[in-house]
């Protein structure tokens, strides 16, 4: 009897040995593209970055502009809004693009992403749904007065966009963090 319990012992020690190595193989695999998932993510986030951060240069510039124009010509009763804008080649914005992070969100691998840079990603986020609603806000505000010679229109005007180039430069300086708070944490990921 002991020797049928050896026996029997003996060959399921095989068999337990080969699902343990198959369950650590399969959980290493899944492992690894998991990993690979966060760093292409990592690298779409700071490729969707750099972009934005040119974007946010232009669209400043731009603003700055535009700010400059209407205050010089906002006791000019004889040009319209739209003869304003057109001054500056019409109300030029930039779209800020955020793929990666939106991917990176939706998946249930966030939670490997450093705490310091997920509410740096959920900021920057924010900031483009609050720009995006001054650039709607100006373009009804436009449409609605594009006729309107009013000082007080040109007034409203002018303080949305100063707003916006407000905001805009917060972006620019939370864009700017990010990236450098990339380049110090996932400098490896972003060199390969």
């Amino acid at each position: 009897m002991k020797q049928h319990y050896k026996k029997i012992i003996l060959d399921f020690i095989p068999a337990f040995l080969g699902v343990l190595i198959a369950l650590v193989l399969s959980n290493w695999k899944e492992q690894r593209k998991e990993n690979e998932f966060v760093k292409k993510s990592i690298v779409s986030i700071y490729n969707d970055n750099k972009s934005n951060m040119e974007n946010i240069n232009v669209q400043i510039k731009h603003l700055e502009n535009q700010t400059d124009t209407i205050g010089y010509y906002l006791n000019n009763s004889n040009l319209s809004i739209l003869d304003l804008i057109k001054k500056n080649n019409g109300l030029k914005t930039k779209s800020l693009i955020q793929s990666g992070w939106k991917i990176l969100e939706n998946s249930q691998l966030v939670t490997r992403i450093d705490y310091e840079l997920l509410s740096s990603f959920t900021y920057l986020s924010e900031n483009i749904e609050h720009l995006n609603m001054y650039k709607n806000t100006i373009s009804d505000m436009v449409y609605n007065s594009i006729d309107s010679k009013s000082k007080s229109d040109k007034y409203r005007l002018l303080a949305l966009i100063k707003d916006m180039k407000n905001s805009s430069e917060s972006f620019k300086r939370s864009s700017e963090y990010v990236d450098s708070v990339l380049n110090i944490k996932y400098k490896k990921i972003l060199i390969q």
